[in-house]
């Protein structure tokens, strides 16, 4: 079976909404993600999250259903296959959370889906919200004065709606929509459409007489100009009481206001217009003129429009696809007449949006599907950005993925995937890497091989740090951190002015005592109390033997001798007390103490407990320390440590999150960090501690020094300084490791000073380097903008140490609306970006495809790049032109066109079988040989196979080939050399979009349903998996983000040997299980499902079902529940759950006997955090 699981969650922004949702009397934003809504607060700092909600589904829009004198409620529709509403209240307890308090199918048995409109609006008083999911017909929604709904279908006459929205009439007037549509004979129009028979607030009366057939005069039916492609409709309210409303109907080219008359209101005239206009009898007599419709109009020289906001009712504000952002003003000759005129401002550029939602004053919120969302502001003049927008933020959207690449290119050992995103304005080029992001902020050079860090305080109690002791192998330095913000420095202190310190030995452990101006620097011969004020020694302690590891905490001391001593000392004004000491027992037999670790927090939970590790038997025991009145004391644990896997070297005691959960974290001479979380309790009045939940992490092969970062966000945090450098934090109450872009690092340690606040401060052989993590993330995401160059295919050459990257262009002439598209081939430099070469293709040229192969040399990194184009003609046949590109590498790493060979049709995919090429060429796969002689380069076809409709994805593995088939599934290929043989073939109608080979001889594909298919080769081509994903997944490729930690137990039954990326920004992994653990994990997301739900109460077993096109039966539909997937997000959820909740014991327990699990609770979560580690 395939595990399939998150490693990015998808952001792409489909829309936003304001409101009181916490009934605080304040504003909130909504944010909706394509599978989540987000709640935020308004804050001068910025938008704070609150809490979110992960729906089932793909969100269409959101609206706010307001209520009287109380919280709003957020209403969500989600898209086919299986479209449903929720209604989502905020609820503060226990935790913010979102509650579903009203929920509706929209699924209907028979209909044809809306094409153009799938959308839900909600009246400005709350009561009523109309859905459009199906033509011809709209789900009526009541709500009552508890928030929750009554349902009707009601039937209209309008079967292709393009936009509809409620009028802006007086709150006597009935509910009543304006209508866009498109009738039988492709003409679009403007009619209105009352509710009658709307129950009153509090009545149980019925919805069954509810009806929306019945025209109306506040607009009469509008032909709208044929040339004019009208696309959405917008009420516009009117600016006093009084004063004519309207409707805005937006389309390509112009925008048109129309004025709204409330029934029986006077004309322009005087006279009063019957509630009869238009009906039946006046048709009849033929003779009667249309009714005038007053109205106003505003050329708009831009795309499509995309999204537009009302700032009050006389502006709005209108962009269009390109990100084009223009204010509308509406003008009045009279306070209470109709618009006259419109008048266009431009503001400037923004993402290509998918809504604006108004903040407050100035402040806006843009979200989108194909760029970064953004908080900006209307300023007069350009702050951050061009004309009169100010960019305040930007929430990061990868969003659509059209290709990736899996690479490693500064050798460091960590992956990083470079994605080919966005779309319009948006196009980009994303650099991911697993970590967090470290901004570099300076540098002091020439201090050589530190291995520790210790910053200090003026006191235990002072805000910043004001003093540096590093130590190296032979000595001790002190820095003093001087200077203005614009200017820092970093100064040795010389020793004739700190003469208390102990400069010729390394420093074991240094730092600040409470409630005194010492601090205390421990060495292997002393451990000495040093005046900050006058830097002389008040007191110093030496042993009988050699101190090898200590730990100071700011209430005590805690020594570690050679021999297995400990010895317990309280610093006082003018003294070390030694309140205790201990000796590891004889019958340990050959033990020393390799580390010592105090909670750096003082929290009452571990402030008076130790950590001890030891050498010879590779323990850690925690140790109750008490006062002087107490001695060591072993603790006997309930659930005794059990030895480490290598030599303890570094450990860390210390609370993390807002909860001051109590963790013991031990660093490994092995490269590898134990966790553990602990629980202090009294157990028969002796003090006790309770260590579970054991998790492993892999940073490496050098020994793990780990250091506290309790300044951090004013968050616990724990650097490990190992191979890979490592930020380990809480995360959704359970411990995480995130790696920092960092090199040959061998010591760090937090940095608070006020040059640099919250800051890190890391040693390397020769430099110490200063910088800020902004936020502890499992992801960090470098940009490289490209504008309207889209990127849909990218590939890397190791030889030129640079990314190959396909581009298209789209982009208006604003002159006469006529879009412009162009091709190119670019090259960037694989760590700067660098732009380095680019080749422009030719007009009605579009390049489709790229990859590299290897030259006839054979010599290594001396690859090809190979471009497939296609030539666009505008005809609605076959494309029947194309080319293939082959450039080569010329000297200050440039390319050269050597090859430029003609086909005939459209070049979807190119890849190499051994020395030769291979494309997809319209409906044939034809295998090219590349032949040089001297500076001159050919290729020449010597096989061809014509079996396809539509050959649209290829990849080569070995002498094998995998052909996806836009209307024949996938089909199997094998080059003697000679010629191309076909193995297998399925001939299902499924329209591949990409495959990949997986496991022996597998097949993984995606297909436009948005399922995923996997086949196998059992004499012949098999489906043996079908799973709707619910996203359209752009590619698979053979790669691994993250290497199970060695040495860490546990099966590893579970290899991540795919990654994919998809059109909402998600980036997932796809790992194959054997046989054991396949069962084991579909029993558990058996049991899981029938205890969880998603909201609106969807069954996961039919969200994960197959899917396809309603009304076309296919082989997919065959299949009622998915099979051969296992759901990772799902089942880890079980991670997440109270282990004594009712939850996890109907989960273990299962409906009867036969689905008991017969894992236990631990075993369970040891397999899910195994699996955890591939993602």
């Amino acid at each position: 079976m395939r595990y399939v699981v998150t490693h990015h969650q998808p952001t792409a922004a489909v829309d936003s909404i304001r409101g009181d949702f916490t009934g605080s009397g304040s504003v909130q934003l909504v944010v909706a993600k394509v599978n989540r809504v987000e709640l935020y607060n308004l804050s001068p700092e910025g938008l704070k999250r609150v809490c979110d909600l992960e729906i089932w589904g793909t969100i269409t829009n959101i609206a706010e259903v307001k209520r009287e004198d109380k919280q709003s409620h957020i209403l969500v529709t989600t898209d086919h296959p299986d479209p449903y509403l929720l209604s989502l209240a905020y609820s503060p307890t226990p935790n913010p959370q979102f509650e579903v308090v009203h929920s509706a199918s929209l699924k209907a048995r028979a209909g044809r889906i809306a094409e153009y409109c799938q959308t839900s609006i909600v009246h400005p008083s709350g009561r009523v919200a109309v859905t459009s999911a199906y033509t011809g017909s709209l789900k009526v929604t009541v709500f009552g004065e508890d928030g929750k709904g009554k349902d009707i279908d009601v039937r209209i006459r309008e079967q292709n709606l393009l936009s509809f929205a409620f009028l802006p009439l007086s709150t006597s007037s009935p509910f009543t929509l304006a209508l866009l549509h498109i009738d039988q004979n492709g003409k679009r129009h403007l009619v209105t459409r009352s509710l009658k028979h709307v129950p009153e607030p509090g009545s149980t009366k019925s919805l069954a007489s509810l009806d929306i057939s019945e025209p109306t005069a506040h607009i009469p039916d509008i032909n709208l100009d044929d040339e004019w492609e009208a696309t959405s409709v917008v009420g516009v309210p009117p600016p006093r009481p009084g004063a004519r409303a309207g409707v805005m109907v937006f389309g390509e080219g112009q925008a048109r206001w129309y004025a709204v008359k409330e029934e029986g209101a006077p004309d322009p005239k005087g006279k009063r217009r019957s509630s009869t206009a238009g009906s039946p009898t006046q048709e009849k007599k033929g003779k009667s003129k249309p009714p005038r419709v007053e109205e106003a109009k505003v050329g708009l020289p831009w795309g499509r429009i995309a999204a537009t906001c009302a700032i009050d009712e006389e502006k709005l504000l209108v962009s269009d696809e390109y990100g084009k952002l223009y204010l509308l003003a509406l003008h009045r000759r009279q306070s209470e007449g109709p618009v006259v005129s419109i008048q266009r401002e431009a503001l400037g550029e923004i993402s290509s949006p998918s809504s604006i939602t108004h903040l407050t004053s100035s402040y806006f919120f843009v979200t989108s599907k194909c760029g970064d969302s953004q908080l900006i502001s209307l300023t007069p003049s350009a702050i951050c950005g061009t004309g009169n927008i100010a960019v305040l933020d930007t929430h990061l959207n990868l969003a659509p993925i059209s290709d990736f690449v899996v690479t490693d290119p500064e050798k460091i050992g960590q992956q990083q995937i470079v994605t080919a995103s966005g779309r319009m304005n948006t196009g980009s080029l994303r650099v991911v890497r697993s970590g967090v992001a470290f901004e570099e902020l300076g540098l002091l050079e020439q201090v050589m091989n530190t291995r520790s860090i210790f910053p200090l305080k003026i006191n235990f109690d002072a805000e910043y740090h004001l003093y540096l002791v590093t130590s190296s192998l032979h000595r001790t330095t002190l820095y003093s951190m001087r200077g203005d913000d614009s200017s820092p420095q970093f100064e040795e202190v010389d020793e004739s002015e700190a003469r208390g310190i102990v400069r010729q030995v390394p420093t074991l452990a240094a730092g600040n005592i409470r409630e005194d101006d010492i601090f205390v620097q421990v060495t292997a011969g002393s451990v000495v109390a040093i005046d900050l004020i006058t830097w002389e020694q008040r007191s110093i302690w030496k042993p009988h033997v050699e101190i090898v590891c200590a730990a100071v905490n700011g209430q005590r001391v805690v020594a570690g001798l050679k021999g297995g001593y400990l010895v317990h000392l309280i610093p006082q004004r003018d003294q070390f007390i030694v309140a205790n000491d201990w000796k590891s027992p004889g019958s340990w037999g050959l033990t020393e103490i390799s580390c010592i670790a105090l909670d750096p927090t003082l929290s009452a939970e571990l402030g008076n407990y130790a950590a001890i590790g030891f050498w010879g038997t590779n323990q850690v025991k925690i140790f109750y320390l008490g006062d002087e009145t107490h001695r060591f004391e072993e603790l006997k644990l309930a659930e005794p440590i059990s030895p480490e896997d290598h030599l303890p070297v570094s450990t860390i005691l210390t609370t993390f999150g807002t909860s001051n959960r109590p963790h013991l974290l031990v660093g490994l001479g092995n490269g590898t960090i134990s966790s553990y979380a602990l629980k202090t309790e009294i157990v028969l009045g002796e003090p006790s501690v309770r260590a579970t939940d054991k998790k492993i992490f892999s940073l490496g092969t050098k020994p793990i020094m780990l250091n506290a970062c309790t300044d951090l966000g004013r968050e616990s945090n724990i650097f490990a300084c190992g191979d890979r450098p490592a930020l380990l934090f809480l995360k959704n109450d359970r411990l995480t490791a995130s790696p920092i872009k960092l090199r040959d690092i061998h010591a760090g340690s937090v940095l608070h000073i006020p040059q640099f606040p919250s800051s890190f401060i890391f040693a390397s052989a020769s430099t110490l380097l200063i910088g800020q993590i902004r936020e502890s993330q499992k992801i960090d995401v470098r940009t490289i903008s490209l504008g309207l160059d889209t990127p849909i295919r990218l590939t890397y050459h190791r030889g030129l140490r640079a990314y190959g990257v396909v581009c298209q262009r789209k982009e208006l002439n604003r002159e006469d609306d006529r879009e412009i598209y162009s091709s190119s081939f670019k090259l960037f430099d694989d760590i700067t970006f660098e732009y380095l070469n680019n080749f422009t293709a030719r007009p009605d040229e579009q390049m489709m495809c790229v990859t590299t192969i290897p030259d006839s040399t054979g010599e290594e990194d001396s690859d090809f790049l190979v471009v497939g184009t296609y030539e666009a003609t505008g005809a609605e046949e076959d494309v029947s032109k194309g080319r293939i590109l082959i450039f080569e590498e010329v000297p200050n790493r440039k390319l050269k066109l050597v090859v430029s060979h003609d086909v005939g049709g459209c070049v979807y995919a190119v890849t190499n079988v051994g020395a030769n090429l291979a494309a997809a060429i319209n409906g044939t796969l034809q295998v090219f040989s590349l032949h040089r002689s001297h500076d001159d380069i050919r290729i020449e076809s010597v096989a061809k196979w014509s079996s396809a409709y539509v050959a649209s994805s290829l990849i080569c593995r070995g002498n094998t080939l995998l052909v996806g088939d836009a209307m024949r599934a996938v089909c199997i290929l094998r080059w003697t050399g000679a010629k191309l043989e076909t193995l297998y073939h399925d001939y299902a109608s499924l329209w591949i979009q990409t495959l990949e080979s997986i496991d022996e001889g597998g097949v993984i594909g995606a297909e436009l349903n948005n399922n995923i298919v996997t086949w196998r080769k059992d004499g012949k081509l098999e489906r043996d998996g079908m799973w709707y994903f619910g996203e359209g997944i752009n590619r698979f490729r053979r790669a691994s983000l993250n290497a199970a930690a060695p040495g860490a137990g546990g099966n590893n039954a579970g290899r991540g040997n795919l990654v994919f990326c998809t059109n909402t920004g998600r980036i997932g992994i796809v790992a194959s299980l054997d046989e054991d653990l396949s069962m084991q994990l579909s029993n558990l997301q058996r049991n899981i499902g029938s205890v969880i739900q998603g909201p609106g109460k969807v069954e996961h077993s039919r969200r994960r079902a197959p899917q396809s096109t309603p009304g076309l039966p296919t082989i997919l539909t065959q299949n009622t529940h998915a099979v051969g997937f296992i759901d990772g997000d799902f089942v880890e959820k079980f991670l997440y759950l109270d282990p004594s909740s009712d939850e996890v014991m109907r989960i273990l327990e299962g409906k009867n006997k036969y689905e008991q699990l017969g894992n236990r609770y631990h075993d369970i979560v040891q397999m899910l955090e195994e699996l955890q580690r591939l993602h």
